[in-house]
Formats: structure tokens, C-alpha cells, sequence
């Protein structure tokens, strides 16, 4: 069969060649198969034209079953043309033939693709190298469906034309059976041994076998099938049987191809042998031998094409089995590097970073660990808190930590430790501490890795930032968001215990007069003395002395009853007259004095603290209003 290249397919005459040439084939087929293959009694032994139309249809596709058609048609009326059929009865055996022949490559095509709808057309359309798949006789589920579809296929179509042979009385009504059997077995025979070298042809498998071996094997078994091939059909011993094992040694060493086209000669050896009278498949009856060398052939074909599958299947999974081990290696190879990098990744940070590292086992050891921990004093050979550590109480914090980390399974981040130095001169440190679980292979959490850092100079910073923030730059009194602040936690304080809460707001008598009169820098310096006395009243851990604002102060006094605020309010006002700073604009002394507004309340649920402040700047502006230098309070 010539494989014409796909370029072909664009040429205009491209279709009516192929046409042509498909009809031609089959009628020169059909007369070898007549003339040559024909056993005595002339029973065709093997059907060349089945495996032609098979290997045709799917090599280019439907195009090729009008020539199909056409040459069955034209090579049967030949056939008949001397057997005294009347004109109607030659056409419809010839038609009834030329459809068989057309139908036959298409059920076994069919069947080849699974009996699924849609399958002439994906032929139609394929490329040359898409409608064979080279993988065809490659695995064992696809040759039993190509030998299923083999066998099966020529049936009907030799069942349809035997029941017209003997309907036109080419045969007996009793001859039907004999007919349809040497029609089936014939087509099925062709299928089986010369479709798979006309396919394999066209994408060839390479030998199992390598070099001068594979050279010396090809040899050795070239010469020893020729040899069986003479001494069984030539000089007719007995030794047909040993074609099976010399067939598979061929497939072993050469592949499926070689094996099929050896299967291909031993067909056509043996036919014309038997025609001839020679072999050991020669019988007195002709259906015999036919049935002998057909038996024969079909234990050779079938034994070839599965064994080859099954080889190549295994050595398909040979080869992906030792790809993936090669792959397999390769990753093993880059895991182990990737798992390097990161240990001197791991090895590197340990021994650079400026924080603690370490990470903690079962039995509360340190495994590992930085240069930062073992300063402190910690050991990679004790378990934690043995031996000699400078801060034993964070050794404590880091067992906590560690036993909560294990029973939570989650990390624990940012825990704050305060910690005082075993030394001589005791050192209050802070530190940030983080641990987080380390997990083996199963879930269970093995080991705590821990981060630890110390804080203690930021948080001097921020205390000292948060003190600067809250105090009056000039007074050093606190500042007014610190006696809101302060005055919120108070109140919430004694609004649980039910205690009086008092402030007394104060503010300095004619203090504009003063500044215009003796300067700014004599005015701060007033201000701040003012504050030294009122600091001087703020004698309670909970008390609070605060610039209001200008030349106003607060004096907030919790759990404070109002005869004790009016007393501190009093002796507040006698210190200041002391001092006896001069103020000779003032309307109400030659000195520098208060006015004052005194409140005092419990705080109740649902009031806020700005109640208090209204009270006691209501009580400021009375005191001013009734001649400033005195004080007022305002009632509960």
C-alpha cells in the first residue's frame, strides 16, 4: 500500500486519483486473491482486498469508498460474467458484493473506535498522522478490540452476500453455510495479518536490541525462519509448531512489525504451498486444509499481537517506572540541597541575629540555640532553669510559655516579661517573648521554638516620652489630657466603691494685669510657683495637681469629702499668701491670690464626669463674682 503525503490532499484531481487507484488496488487484490490464494476447489484462504480497504479507510479516510465501490462492482461483473446470471440477477450480486466489500472496513473501523457516534467524521477530518494512532498495538485493551473488530466485522457482510450468492443460484441452498464461512474467515485472516505491518509501517517501532547484538539476532533469525520455511513447506516435515515459539522470539528481539511482516511471507507460503499439495495442512477435502491453515494462522497472529502488546506495556512501564525513579532521585537531590541551604540559611540567623534563639525539646532542653541566650546564662545541656542563669524568672516565663504553646497548639507572640538580674546591683529588664510550635511528621507538636527580645531601653523610652507627654512643659504639673485621663479612671474607681470624689479649680486674680504689669517671663515664673504650692496639696498616691489651662489649675482629690477639700482648700490659699508674691494691680491684695470653686460628688450609674467639672467651674465663677481671693464650694 503506498502512503501518499498530506500535500496530495490539496491537489483538484487529488479525490478522483485516489478513487482510481483504491479501485485498481482492489481489483488487482481480488484476482490475487482468486488466482493465488485459492486452495484446491477454489476456497480463498485469505481475502487481500479486507485488509487493502481496512488499512485505506484509515489511512485517507472515507474518501476512498467510492473507489471501494467501484472497483468491487466492476471486478465481480467480470467474475460472473460467464456463469449464465440473467442481467438482473449480475447486478445484484454485483451490487449486493461491491456494498459488502464497502461496508466491511467500515463496522471493522467502527468498531475500532470504540462504537462511538461521530467516528467517520473524526476520521474524515484527521491528518495522515492523526488518524493512526502509533500506539495501536501498543497495549492489550486496543488489540483486543482491533481483534474483536476483525473477526466481527466481516459477518454481515458475508452472510448478506452468501444469502444473495444462493438467492441468484450461484450456490446451493446447503452450500450456504460453507459459503459464509470461507467469505468470513478469509477477511477476518487478511485483517489480522496484514492490517497491523501496513499501519505499523507508517509509524515503525524501533528493535528491542542494540548494535552488533541486534545485527547478529536479525541474522540468526532471518536465516532460521527461512530454513522452517523450507524444511516444512518445501521438503513437508511436520514441524509447523515451531513457527509460535520462532514468531515470538522475533517479537521479542525485533518488535511487532518484523513479527507481522514474518507472519505475512508464512501466510503466503503456506497458501500457495497448500495449493501446490505441499505442507502439512494439505487434507482430502478442500474446506479441511482451509479450516487447518486457517486455525494455524490465527494461533500465530493472535499469539504475535498480544504478545507484543503485552511486552511493550511492560516495557512502557519499565521505562515511566524508571523515569519517575530518575525524577524521583532528582527531587530527592533538590530537596536535599534546598534542605542544605536552609540549614546554613537556619545556622546563619542563629548566629547573626541580634535577638534570642532557641528552640526547646520534651524534656525542656535547648537544643539550639544563639549566642544571645547563651549570654544570659542559659545551657544547651541542661534543661531549662538548671544550672546558673542570670534571670531565673525568665527561665520561669519560657516554661510557661512552652507548657502553653504545647496545650493550646498555637503560637504565643509579644508576651511581655519583666524580669530583675540575679546580680549584685538588681537591674529591672524587659523583654518581648514569642514561641511557636514546631510539628514532626504526625500533628502532634514535638518541639517550641522561641523568640525573645529585650525591650527594656524602648519601654525607659516610653515611659519617659509618655511622661514628658502628660506634663505641663513649664509647671511640670500634669497637663490637661492627663487630668482627663485621670480624671475618667478615678471617677470609674469611686463610682464602684461609692466614694465622694472632689476637685477644686483655681485660678490666679488679675493675672493679665500682672503679666502687662511686670512681663511674661516674671508671669511664668509666678505660674510656676503657684504650681509648687498646689503640687504641695496633692499628698495621695490617687491625688492629681494639673494646669488647666492659662492660669488656671485642678486639684482632683478622690475619696474626698467636701469639709476635707475645703480644708485643703484653705490651707492651699494660706501657703500662697506665704509666699507673698508681689502683685500690686491687683484689686484684692498687694499680693498674688486665688479664687477657687470647690465640688464634691459621688458619682452615680449614668452620669459622666463633666458633671463634676460644671459644678466646680460654677463654683469658680461664683467666688469671682463675689470679689475673687476666696473660695466657694458647691453643694452636693
Amino acid at each position: 500500500m503506498t502512503f501518499l503525503p498530506f500535500a496530495w490532499r490539496s491537489w483538484p484531481g487529488y479525490r478522483l486519483a485516489l478513487g482510481v487507484g483504491v479501485a485498481v488496488g482492489f481489483a488487482l487484490l481480488f484476482m490475487a486473491s482468486v488466482n493465488l490464494a485459492s486452495l484446491p476447489g477454489k476456497i480463498t484462504a485469505i481475502w487481500f482486498p479486507a485488509a487493502f480497504t481496512l488499512a485505506a479507510l484509515l489511512r485517507y479516510g472515507p474518501t476512498i469508498l467510492p473507489g471501494v465501490f467501484v472497483g468491487a462492482f466492476a471486478i465481480v461483473i467480470v467474475g460472473l460474467w460467464d456463469t449464465g446470471l440473467s442481467w438482473p440477477s449480475l447486478l445484484w450480486a454485483s451490487l449486493v458484493f461491491s456494498g459488502c466489500e464497502t461496508l466491511q472496513p467500515l463496522l471493522a473501523v467502527w468498531g475500532l473506535q470504540g462504537f462511538r457516534p461521530g467516528w467517520l467524521t473524526r476520521i474524515h477530518r484527521a491528518r495522515p498522522t492523526q488518524a493512526l494512532s502509533p500506539d495501536w498495538f501498543q497495549s492489550v485493551p486496543r488489540v483486543l478490540r482491533f481483534i474483536g473488530a476483525s473477526v466481527v466485522s466481516p459477518i454481515l457482510p458475508a452472510l448478506a452476500g452468501s444469502l444473495t450468492w444462493q438467492a441468484v443460484g450461484l450456490i446451493e441452498p446447503a452450500d450456504v453455510p460453507l459459503t459464509w464461512l470461507t467469505w468470513w474467515l478469509p477477511a477476518a485472516m487478511a485483517h489480522l495479518i496484514f492490517v497491523p505491518p501496513l499501519l505499523r509501517m507508517h509509524h515503525p517501532q524501533p528493535p528491542w536490541g542494540r548494535g552488533s547484538t541486534l545485527a547478529q539476532a536479525s541474522i540468526g533469525l532471518f536465516g532460521a525462519f527461512m530454513l522452517l520455511l523450507y524444511l516444512t513447506f518445501g521438503q513437508g516435515y511436520p514441524i509447523d509448531y515451531i513457527f509460535l515459539p520462532l514468531l515470538m522470539l522475533v517479537v521479542f528481539r525485533l518488535g511487532l512489525l518484523s513479527a507481522s511482516l514474518c507472519l505475512a511471507i508464512i501466510t503466503v507460503v503456506a497458501i500457495y504451498a497448500t495449493n501446490l499439495g505441499l505442507g502439512a495442512f494439505v487434507r482430502e477435502a478442500p474446506h479441511e486444509s482451509f479450516l487447518y491453515l486457517q486455525s494455524f494462522l490465527a494461533v500465530l497472529s493472535f499469539t504475535i499481537l498480544i504478545l507484543s502488546a503485552v511486552i511493550t506495556e511492560r516495557q512502557v512501564s519499565q521505562q515511566r517506572l524508571e523515569e519517575t525513579l530518575a525524577s524521583l532521585e532528582l527531587q530527592v537531590e533538590k530537596r536535599a540541597e534546598e534542605l542544605r541551604q536552609s540549614e546554613n540559611i537556619l545556622a546563619g540567623l542563629f548566629a547573626a541575629s541580634p535577638v534570642g534563639l532557641g528552640i526547646l525539646d520534651e524534656s525542656l532542653r535547648l537544643v539550639r540555640m544563639n549566642p544571645v541566650l547563651a549570654n544570659l546564662g542559659f545551657s544547651s545541656s541542661l534543661p531549662l532553669g538548671e544550672g546558673s542563669i542570670l534571670m531565673p524568672d525568665l527561665a520561669q516565663a519560657i516554661q510557661s510559655a512552652y507548657q502553653q504553646v504545647v496545650r493550646t497548639q498555637t503560637a504565643l507572640i509579644d508576651q511581655e516579661v519583666e524580669t530583675t538580674t540575679t546580680a549584685e546591683v538588681e537591674i529591672q529588664r524587659t523583654w518581648l517573648l514569642s514561641c511557636f510550635p514546631i510539628q514532626g511528621l504526625d500533628p502532634v507538636t514535638t518541639q517550641v521554638g522561641v523568640v525573645l527580645l529585650e525591650i527594656s531601653d524602648r519601654k525607659r523610652l516610653e515611659a519617659s516620652l509618655q511622661q514628658q507627654a502628660d506634663l505641663d512643659a513649664l509647671t511640670q504639673l500634669a497637663n490637661r489630657r492627663a487630668f482627663d485621663r485621670h480624671l475618667q479612671r478615678v471617677w470609674g474607681q469611686c463610682l464602684q466603691f461609692q466614694q465622694p470624689l472632689s476637685l477644686i479649680l483655681c485660678d490666679v486674680d488679675y493675672f493679665k494685669a500682672y503679666n502687662d504689669r511686670y512681663g511674661h517671663p516674671m508671669g511664668d515664673q509666678c505660674l510656676v510657683q503657684v504650681a509648687q504650692v498646689i503640687q504641695q496639696s496633692a499628698r495621695r498616691p490617687g491625688d492629681l495637681a494639673a494646669r488647666y489651662g492659662g492660669e488656671e489649675f485642678a486639684l482632683l482629690l478622690p475619696n474626698t469629702p467636701q469639709e476635707t477639700a475645703q480644708h485643703i482648700a484653705t490651707t492651699l490659699q494660706a501657703h500662697l499668701h506665704d509666699l507673698a508674691i508681689v502683685h500690686t494691680d491687683s484689686a484684692v491684695s498687694h499680693h498674688v491670690t486665688l479664687s477657687l470653686g470647690l465640688a464634691t460628688h459621688v458619682p452615680q450609674r449614668g452620669e459622666f464626669s463633666q458633671t463634676l467639672i460644671l459644678a466646680a467651674d460654677q463654683a469658680l465663677y461664683t467666688a469671682k463674682r463675689q470679689g475673687r481671693n476666696r473660695w466657694v464650694a458647691k453643694e452636693n
